[in-house]
């Protein structure tokens, strides 16, 4: 750019901390709005694959990721009897990735994080969280002059540039209505927690457990803090509309016993329903993501379920592209065009591969849990097949 920019930043999640990380240290002056003028308490863990890893190190806060996470080397499909559908070996694909090394380095490989320890790993970097804003829930925009109304009656700008980074929810999507080319609710929810890892089980497998339409996802995500205990992360999907059934702590413990059985000694420390984090699933593809001076970044701009496990790869790739336009000499809308291009072309065949999967993985449907169940098993007979599955979603 040609000379610094007054930003606005709404959101601070992952997009929005990134977002403001790279757009400072070109210059731009940026104004961080999250509602209530602080940031939300974030549970539960994320996966971050090898790409994720490299942009969290040119940030400058993979050292501090890489030695609180836990590196996940393999991917075990099964039922909760212990039948192994597939096994993706991801340590073997990080070897081959390096030809002159035995064994992978924890960048060659997904991590496992606690998602409140890569939040505070990004703020250390950015310094900006003493600086939050207010902002309630977007009731009005103008893209042309850069200017936000809140239903609280505040009236933010105007700005050279705003970032959308408000979330799969994201209010100020809404205000972008025409723009939205798909926008589907799925009857599918996840109930989320981080729990203790059992000290006689291995810490290094991604483990999906399937029985029909019941789906479980267990991973280890590593430490909050130096020195504090290892933490498993566990995602149960559930239909949204036995959400209010599936919180009661007891119930949740059963279902999650009935999938994943030598979890129970682990389950007693959830007693109360504010432990478990609910997730609803979301699939939203924009014309563009941009619109005037207003630019979406991360679950604002392209939701979609957790399956491929790339929210967070996609949100720091978006806020990290986004800063790579603007370090371009020349006019805002053409940086922002450059952006809004490379980034659909990027998301196109993920989104499409996340709308073919989603039924089969974390739908209500029994055929389609038969035919995923079948699936699995040819491509475990394909070591052609488990390459591409690897490559298309780890690296």
């Amino acid at each position: 750019m040609d000379s610094p920019l007054r930003v606005a930043v709404i959101g601070y999640g992952i997009a929005g901390i990134t977002a403001a990380i790279c757009l400072r240290r070109l210059g731009h002056a940026i104004s961080h709005f999250e509602r209530g003028g602080r940031p939300r308490p974030q549970g539960g863990g994320l996966l971050l694959s090898p790409g994720a890893m490299g942009t969290l190190h040119r940030l400058g806060a993979g050292d501090r990721i890489a030695a609180l996470g836990a590196a996940v080397r393999s991917v075990d499909h099964r039922d909760p009897t212990g039948r192994r559908y597939l096994e993706l070996d991801l340590a073997a694909h990080g070897v081959a990735r390096r030809k002159n090394s035995t064994t992978p380095s924890t960048d060659d490989l997904p991590v496992g994080i606690l998602r409140g320890a890569l939040l505070d790993a990004l703020a250390e970097v950015d310094g900006g969280a003493a600086k939050l804003q207010p902002l309630g829930a977007v009731h009005s925009v103008d893209a042309r002059n850069g200017t936000i109304n809140d239903d609280e009656g505040r009236r933010i700008g105007p700005f050279d540039l705003v970032v959308g980074a408000d979330g799969a929810d994201s209010s100020l999507r809404e205000h972008l209505r025409p723009g939205i080319r798909r926008d589907h609710l799925y009857a599918s929810a996840a109930l989320v927690c981080a729990l203790p890892a059992p000290t006689e089980r291995s810490s290094d497998r991604l483990e999906l457990i399937y029985r029909g339409t019941s789906h479980i996802a267990v991973w280890p995500v590593g430490r909050r803090h130096p020195g504090s205990p290892e933490m498993l992360n566990i995602a149960v999907n559930v239909p949204r509309r036995e959400l209010a059934a599936r919180r009661d702590p007891a119930d949740w413990r059963r279902h999650v016993v009935g999938l994943c059985p030598w979890l129970e000694p682990s389950l007693s420390t959830i007693r109360e329903s504010r432990q478990l984090l609910e997730y609803t699933y979301r699939h939203t593809e924009l014309r563009s993501l941009r619109r005037g001076r207003i630019v979406l970044l991360g679950d604002a701009a392209h939701p979609m379920s957790p399956q491929l496990g790339q929210g967070v790869d996609l949100a720091l790739a978006d806020s990290w592209a986004l800063g790579e336009a603007l370090r371009d000499d020349g006019p805002l809308e053409k940086a922002l065009e450059r952006f809004d291009h490379r980034r659909r072309m990027a998301l196109s065949s993920r989104q499409r591969l996340s709308r073919w999967v989603t039924p089969a993985f974390q739908g209500e449907s029994r055929a389609l849990a038969i035919c995923r169940d079948g699936a699995l098993r040819i491509a475990a007979r394909s070591a052609l097949l488990r390459r591409a599955m690897i490559r298309s979603i780890w690296s």
